[in-house]
């Protein structure tokens, strides 16, 4: 039924794209779904987007995805599955808005393992923005990305068998900006904000064994042209990166247990 009724939905998104002048709207909109209690949507106002959702399932629990694209010449790509042996049956849930143009927004759900609650999160209210999230395996991780400037790049990846309970966010209200995040692990954050310009961010971090980790990554860049890395392996690791002045590099390293670093650049 829930397949039945999210291609009739995009059929009768397809109607009404094509019941309007050719001028004013020619959007692409795709669904294939599989399985349990799936829901689907995609809402593109807008001209020249495109919007793709696939979705599997096998634990029979929800799954739910959501696309709007008010603008125009923009791509959103939702996947999901979880295709059986988890722990406890999630949502998975997506979302992509992009009122915004040119923007291109991916997002992967998988999550067998443990599986409990994914969310990733999407908003590119700017123009010629990139965002990609993945998550593979775990259990209670979210994922967010908000991206009101123009000409931004981000990417979220949460990778491995049995991770839980990870944060990351990144918001980029600058211009030019490239912000990464990769965590494996337990209980773990990432964040980094970007409201200056042409500023690049890389964040990583993990910690051995079954562990609650406990590790917190943080980079605040409100100047312009800085660098920041912070590279993590252990357990309660705290580092705070923040670059208010230009052109500034830092870059940190912690291994071990109960660290802290500080970086002030301004």
């Amino acid at each position: 039924m829930r397949k039945l009724q999210a291609l009739l939905l995009a059929g009768v998104v397809g109607l009404f794209l094509t019941a309007v002048p050719t001028f004013a709207q020619s959007n692409t909109a795709t669904v294939n779904q599989t399985g349990d209690n799936l829901t689907a949507e995609a809402h593109q106002p807008g001209a020249s987007n495109l919007a793709n959702i696939m979705q599997a399932n096998d634990n029979t629990g929800p799954v739910t995805a959501f696309i709007r694209q008010a603008g125009s010449h923009n791509k959103a790509f939702i996947d999901q599955s979880q295709t059986g042996g988890g722990g406890i049956t999630p949502p998975l849930e997506a979302s992509i808005r992009q009122p915004g143009n040119y923007n291109v927004a991916h997002q992967f759900e998988n999550a067998p393992g443990y599986n409990q609650g994914q969310t990733q999160e999407a908003v590119q209210s700017g123009d010629h923005n990139t965002s990609n999230q993945t998550i593979d395996h775990g259990w209670g991780i979210h994922q967010s990305v908000n991206q009101s400037g123009n000409d931004n790049v981000a990417r979220q990846t949460v990778d491995g068998s049995g991770v839980g309970n990870l944060v990351s966010s990144i918001i980029q209200s600058g211009n030019g900006n490239t912000a990464t995040q990769d965590q494996t692990g337990l209980n773990q954050t990432e964040n980094a904000k970007q409201s200056g310009n042409n500023n690049v961010a890389h964040q990583y971090q993990t910690g051995p064994g079954a562990y609650s980790h406990l590790n917190l990554e943080t980079i605040l860049q409100s100047g312009n042209a800085n660098l920041a890395a912070q590279h993590q392996m252990g357990l309660d690791l705290t580092s705070t990166v923040t670059q208010s002045s230009n052109g500034n590099v830092a870059h940190t390293t912690q291994t071990g247990t109960n660290d802290v670093a500080t970086v002030t650049q301004g």
